[in-house]
């Protein structure tokens, strides 16, 4: 192949632009620092460049973002610490005025602070960020707490300001005010014991908070200490309190114990049995309950039966009896050798000691002392001429009641369980309340004071008047359900009380008493369950000087506190993470910069050398070209 002049020409040329444009490249990099000018510098590098690129600014909006929610939860923490002193200085102000010590100008006096704590509680929760009110939800150009005559009213929503702060991770920066300020804590007399009485037509089955009375195989016993007898009780048919009763009496009656009585307990809430005297004893009566429970003198326990001349003298020794019998056997025992015999009197009342010599042997009893009282006691002081009648020795009555078999609580269940000398009075039976139970039957069966029971709803109130018209506890449920208020009257979970919710959190609901009949106090629903009305309350009854109401509102205060100390602390929670994620993110932004630079930064000490040898390469590529391209007629034309 014959390589002419032209193709040489071109071959330099196309050599010469490729030095020209190495250099130029390199040049360019030089100029603008940066090993990628366009996509095609390198397209792998191009492409992790914008990755990085787009994690760097992400990284930027996350820390605008984290400044944003700190400066919120900054402010929203400044005015949540604002109510928690203002509600801590309440509650001491509450403690101290619930003492008896203090009266009517004191209470008034404290009456005005309370309402100034108030009123800084109400500030706080309109508190404003760049005139936004930072405890509206989304509606944050409108004041979220409105106070009135009676109540206070959430004007706000519940919408959650979310930021985002990371990929996949929000954090809500505002507090929901009514979930603050508004939003009940509890429900007003949840934990309400009105103490339900029982009559003859309470159920067995209400017994017991409803866990009503073992009647399978339902049965009990009582048992006469003193005549050891034993009588098994079975109730098992019985539907009602006034069933037992029924069945108790007659089935002790009929088991021969005559002198135990059946009753409902003057306490309202329970069962009692009632012992009358007998004065019966036989050989199983114990020493101890004669003489109407004093006993018998037991030190020294003895006496002596001599006659008149003292020829004979029998020492009777009844150290260590305990029952009759004992005593009676004792007796015989150490009289047996004389013809001298004790028995238990005809009329069982006492005892008899005969002398059955054909010629009485004239003999009498004798105390061992003039300190002593053991004959005495036992009904023996006199001749035995030839019978000494004794006494009526006047046990005292004593029974026990027992289950009839381990395991079993019928007794129990009706509380009536464990041994009695004049009466049992049996445990409470803690029925539940109904819808059907009467107002007069609660309070133990002692009935409650009527009257009103005033219930406000942020901007609404209403009276409700116990006097009148109400006799059931479904009357009075049905009386609040139908105030035409928000809220909702049932009978609590632990069936001991009324209980009144809240149904609509943006507003405060306070239940206090109407006069002086104190109604809501008696009925369990005197008070408050949310912050404001717990606050607006303390302020009312310490300007009523009701000493009772301000004790009974300490505890509603501490859980107010609670509530708002949860909230600051989750508040609190939420700023640590936002701080920690900053860090983090800082972090992250130091290794994006770092794997940017990396792909895109040039290489300057590099650079310097590859220009260096590009412009080297440059000048002799225009060197050799000289020596190849041979001058040309042309050339010697000029």
């Amino acid at each position: 192949m014959r390589v002419t002049n032209e193709m040489i020409a071109n071959q330099v040329v196309y050599n010469l632009a490729q030095n020209i444009n190495r250099f130029y490249v390199l040049q360019n990099q030089m100029s603008t620092n940066r090993r990628i000018n366009k996509a095609s510098d390198d397209p792998v590098g191009t492409i992790k460049d914008l990755s990085y690129r787009e994690r760097l600014n992400d990284l930027t909006q996350y820390k605008s973002n984290i400044a944003i929610g700190q400066t919120w939860l900054s402010t929203a923490d400044s005015a949540l610490s604002d109510i928690n002193t203002a509600i801590s200085s309440a509650h001491s102000a509450a403690v101290e005025m619930s003492n008896d010590t203090n009266d009517a100008a004191s209470r008034e006096a404290s009456a005005n602070e309370v309402q100034s704590l108030l009123d800084q509680i109400l500030a706080a929760g309109n508190s404003q960020l760049q005139g936004n009110y930072i405890f509206s939800g989304y509606r944050t150009r409108t004041q979220p707490f409105e106070s009135t005559s009676v109540g206070v009213v959430y004007q706000g929503d519940s919408g959650a300001i979310n930021y985002t702060i990371d990929s996949k991770a929000k954090v809500q920066i505002n507090t929901i005010g009514s979930d603050l300020l508004t939003k009940p804590f509890t429900v007003i007399g949840a934990k309400a014991n009105i103490k339900p009485g029982i009559v003859a037509t309470t159920q067995l089955a209400i017994l017991n908070h409803g866990q009503g009375v073992d009647l399978v195989p339902g049965t009990f016993t009582v048992k006469d200490l003193n005549l050891n007898n034993t009588v098994t009780v079975d109730i098992s048919g019985a539907t009602t309190i006034g069933d037992a009763i029924t069945a108790i009496n007659a089935q002790l009656a009929a088991g021969g114990i005559t002198n135990v009585t059946a009753s409902l307990g003057a306490e309202g809430n329970n069962l009692r049995l009632v012992a009358t005297d007998n004065p019966t004893i036989n050989a199983t009566t114990p020493l101890a309950s004669l003489n109407h429970g004093s006993s018998v003198d037991m030190l020294p326990g003895k006496f002596v039966i001599r006659n008149q001349s003292g020829t004979t003298s029998v020492t009777i020794d009844l150290t260590g009896d305990v029952t009759v019998g004992d005593a009676i056997a004792s007796i015989n025992t150490q009289m047996a050798a004389l013809g001298v015999t004790a028995t238990i009197n005809a009329a069982g009342t006492g005892i008899d000691i005969t002398d059955t010599n054909a010629i009485p042997l004239g003999l009498y009893t004798e105390e061992i002392s003039i300190y002593d009282f053991t004959a005495a006691n036992l009904g023996l002081t006199g001749a035995i001429d030839p019978v000494l009648n004794g006494q009526d020795l006047n046990p005292e009555p004593s029974f026990e009641v027992a289950e009839t078999a381990t395991g079993e609580t019928t007794a129990a269940n009706i509380g009536l369980l464990g041994t009695f000398t004049g009466s049992l009075v049996g445990e409470g039976l803690s029925p539940q309340l109904l819808p059907t139970t009467t107002l007069a039957q609660l309070n133990n069966s002692s009935g409650i004071s009527r009257g009103g029971i005033r219930i406000a709803q942020g901007d609404a109130a209403v009276t409700i008047d116990t006097s009148t018209g109400i006799t059931t506890v479904q009357d009075l449920l049905n009386a609040i359900n139908s105030s035409g208020l928000a809220i909702t009257a049932s009978i609590n979970a632990d069936q001991t009380g009324i209980q009144i919710a809240n149904n609509d959190p943006t507003r405060t609901l306070i239940v206090s008493n109407a006069d002086d009949a104190r109604a809501a106090s008696a009925l369990g629903v005197f008070g408050s369950a949310d912050v404001l009305g717990s606050m607006m309350l303390l302020v009312q009854s310490l300007h009523n000087n009701d000493r009772s109401a301000v004790s009974d509102l300490v505890g509603t205060l501490d859980t107010a506190l609670n509530t708002v100390l949860n909230q600051r602390a989750s508040t609190g929670a939420k700023v640590v993470r936002m701080e920690t994620t900053l860090s983090r993110l800082e972090d992250y932004d130091l290794n994006y910069t770092k794997l940017l630079s990396d792909v895109e930064d040039a290489d300057v000490t590099k650079l310097i050398t590859d220009l260096a040898m590009a412009q080297n390469a440059y000048q002799s590529a225009l060197n050799a070209a000289a020596r190849i391209i041979q001058p040309s007629l042309l050339d010697f034309l000029k």
